[in-house]
Formats: C-alpha cells, structure tokens, sequence
C-alpha cells in the first residue's frame, strides 16, 4: 500500500537479491544495518532476526549470514 514501509524481512530479502544480482553497492548496504530501539526491544528479536536472516541468505546466496547484536552504539 501506499505510504507504508516494508518490514525488516522485506529489506533483508530486498539486500540479499540485490547482492546476489551483483547490484553495485548492495555489498556496503549489507555489510552493517542498525536497528535501534522499536522492535529491536522485543523479547526473542535477535533470535527470530538470526533465524530469518539466515534462512534468506541460504535460499537466496547460499551462504550462511551471522546478525551481531550491541545493546549500545558505541560509535558513529
């Protein structure tokens, strides 16, 4: 619809294609995303979020992709 944003697995799956086609820059746009605060705080988000990620790299690269979470951000 219109105005609206697309979700966190649309973005991840969005990159990964993007990655996989050899989109110039797609590899810096994967490289580090930030989430912070929203539903970055809700209970079970990094284990949910490894598993999507992971499940999209390996149907889309074939390869494995790691999420590391910071309860902080520590630097610009």
């Amino acid at each position: 619809a219109s105005g609206t944003f697309p979700g966190l697995a649309q973005l991840t799956a969005d990159v990964l294609a993007a990655l996989r086609k050899g989109v110039p820059g797609a590899s810096e746009a994967a490289k580090e995303v930030l989430l912070v605060g929203g539903s970055a705080q809700f209970v079970n988000f990094k284990a949910r979020l490894q598993a999507s990620v992971t499940e999209l790299a390996a149907e889309t690269l074939g390869k494995r992709a790691k999420v590391h979470f910071a309860k902080d951000r520590r630097h610009s």
